[in-house]
C-alpha cells in the first residue's frame, strides 16, 4: 500500500486483509452515540412503532441514510470514512445500509452468509462498516465472522427463508469449512469492518438490552453492479470522486423522513430491490461449494 494511512495502523490493514474482518475500530464519541440513538428512538416514539416494524414500504431500515439526516451523518463521518479510505482508497461510494436493532429477548437473528453473494458488485473491493450505537456483545447477538473465510471466494447460498431471519431471502451457506469463529464484539461507538466474501452470521439478542446499530456497505468508484438485474443502481457519492460513473447519484436527505427524502428512497431500494433481491440474482455464476 503506497498511500498514507489516515486511521488504521499498518498491523490492522494487515490484520483485516488476513482475518476478512476487523474490530473494534473506536469512531463515536459517546456525546454522538447518545444524540444518533436519541434521533432513532424520538422517531419511534413518534411513530409509535419500532422502525423495524415500521410499516412504510420499501422498509425503511433499509437505506435509511436516504431518509434520515442522522443515518446520513453517521455514512459520511469523518472517522468512519478515514477507516474506509485506509482498506480501499480515496474515492468512495455508499452502496447500501441498514438499520438493525435486535429487541431484548429477540429470537432473531441472521444465518450464514456472503454479502457478495447477492449484491452483484465487481471486483470485490467492497466492504461493509457495522457502528454500533449500543453494546453488541456474544450474548447480544453481535456479528461472528469465519476467520479467513472470504479467501476462498464465492459459495454457493441457498434460499431458506425462516420466522425470524432478518435477511430477505434467508439467504444461507449450508456447508461450512472448520475455522475459527470470531466475535466482532464491540461497545457502543464502536466499528466493526468485514470484506464482502467474509462469511458471517449473528445469533439473536439473549440480554435484557436493544442490540442497535448502522451497517454500510461501501464501494471505491471503480466498482460496477455485475448482476443479471437490468436496473442502472443508485448510490451516493460520500468522499472524493467518481471518473468511471457506474452508478447513479443518491441525494443526501435534507430533513428526516420529509416527502422529498421519502421518494428519493422508493426509487433507489425500488432499483436495489430489483437487480439484488429478485430471484434471478441469487449469486455470480463462479460461487463455488466450500467445507466439508
Amino acid at each position: 500500500m503506497d498511500r498514507v494511512l489516515k486511521a488504521l495502523t499498518p498491523d490492522q490493514v494487515k490484520r483485516y486483509h488476513a482475518d476478512g474482518g476487523l474490530a473494534p475500530v473506536p469512531v463515536l464519541t459517546a456525546q454522538e452515540v447518545a444524540r444518533y440513538r436519541a434521533c432513532l428512538e424520538d422517531f419511534e416514539r413518534e411513530s409509535g412503532t419500532p422502525i423495524m416494524r415500521h410499516p412504510d414500504r420499501p422498509t425503511i431500515w433499509s437505506k435509511p441514510h436516504l431518509l434520515f439526516t442522522w443515518v446520513d451523518a453517521i455514512v459520511r463521518h469523518p472517522a468512519v470514512l478515514d477507516v474506509v479510505e485506509d482498506i480501499v482508497g480515496p474515492n468512495i461510494r455508499v452502496f447500501h445500509t441498514n438499520i438493525f436493532v435486535k429487541e431484548p429477548h429477540s429470537p432473531e437473528f441472521i444465518t450464514w452468509h456472503q454479502d457478495g453473494a447477492y449484491n452483484g458488485v465487481a471486483p470485490p473491493e467492497v466492504f461493509t462498516t457495522w457502528v454500533a450505537l449500543s453494546a453488541a456483545t456474544p450474548e447480544m447477538g453481535c456479528m461472528r465472522m469465519l476467520k479467513g473465510s472470504h479467501k476462498h471466494g464465492l459459495r454457493v447460498h441457498v434460499d431458506k427463508k425462516s420466522p425470524g431471519n432478518l435477511l430477505s431471502r434467508g439467504q444461507q451457506i449450508e456447508r461450512l469449512e472448520d475455522a475459527e469463529v470470531i466475535d466482532l464484539a464491540l461497545q457502543a461507538g464502536e466499528m466493526s469492518i468485514h470484506h464482502s466474501y467474509a462469511v458471517h452470521s449473528s445469533e439473536p439478542n439473549r440480554s435484557s438490552a436493544r442490540r442497535i446499530g448502522v451497517m454500510t456497505t461501501y464501494v471505491p468508484t471503480h466498482c460496477r453492479y455485475v448482476g443479471t438485474g437490468s436496473a442502472r443502481m443508485r448510490a451516493a457519492l460520500v468522499r472524493g470522486r467518481d471518473d468511471h460513473g457506474h452508478f447513479d447519484d443518491d441525494p443526501q436527505p435534507a430533513t428526516d423522513f420529509g416527502p422529498a427524502e421519502r421518494a428519493a428512497h422508493r426509487a433507489s431500494c425500488e432499483r436495489y430491490i430489483a437487480n439484488v433481491t429478485s430471484t434471478q440474482n441469487k449469486q455470480l455464476p463462479n460461487a463455488v461449494t466450500v467445507g466439508a
